[in-house]
């Protein structure tokens, strides 16, 4: 896969992740994505950017700027070949993730709470009991590590796969950016 590809390909993955929380990005951002895109400046510059534009227009930020800084970063996180299936990773992922956007990022929440979900019209869901999170988290890995997917029909791997991915994110083990951090992981 060559290069401009393969970054354009990152930076659309983490554009695509904000979309699914019905985020946008800024137009700033997007010219500098295509610079990034064509080679001209790296991603530590592209987020560099980013952060100048938001430190010079703070306000902006709360419209566009969780969505520009998160997109580069999982972009940035996706280009990393390292990866272990455990609480730690995904901990790791959010911390990765929101450092710059929320006090909270890579802590596990320590309160329970409902939330108004659009795609449930409103409604919500029960999500994980705050004082069991962890083990909770650990028990779904465990049961996932166990599964064969060799074994599996291309139906069964996406039904088995989506089956986990909403459990996990049931769980809502963090305050926000659970959707965005149980899909990238």
């Amino acid at each position: 896969m060559n290069n401009k590809y393969n970054q354009k390909y990152l930076i659309e993955i983490g554009i695509g992740l904000q979309a699914v929380d019905g985020l946008e990005g800024s137009k700033y951002f997007s010219e500098q994505t295509k610079r990034y895109i064509n080679g001209e400046i790296s991603i530590k510059e592209l987020q560099d950017l980013i952060s100048d534009y938001y430190k010079s227009k703070p306000d902006e930020f709360i419209k566009t700027g969780e969505s520009d800084t998160v997109a580069i970063k999982i972009a940035e996180l996706l280009s990393d070949d390292s990866f272990s299936f455990s609480v730690g990773q995904l901990v790791s992922i959010h911390r990765s993730l929101f450092s710059d956007v929320y006090h909270h990022a890579g802590k596990l929440r320590k309160y329970n709470f409902t939330k108004s979900e659009w795609v449930l019209d409103g409604e919500s869901v029960i999500y994980g009991d705050y004082r069991e999170l962890e083990k909770t988290l650990a028990y779904d890995l465990n049961v996932e590590k166990k599964k064969n997917y060799a074994l599996l029909s291309r139906d069964e791997m996406v039904n088995e796969l989506a089956i986990f991915i909403a459990n996990l994110w049931q769980i809502h083990p963090f305050s926000e950016g659970n959707t965005r951090t149980v899909l990238f992981f």
